[in-house]
């Protein structure tokens, strides 16, 4: 994974955060359905 700095990742509904920021991911373990998103944990 390539880490960049002062690059905004899209995390849907208007919402941005920037990629160096980010700490981690927690993956949809149920099924995925109509408003399920990726958890997504930022400093």
């Amino acid at each position: 994974m390539e880490i960049k700095e002062d690059v905004m990742v899209p995390l849907g509904y208007g919402k941005f955060a920037r990629s160096d920021k980010i700490i981690s991911l927690e993956r949809i373990e149920d099924e995925r359905g109509p408003g399920r998103r990726t958890v997504v944990h930022v400093e």
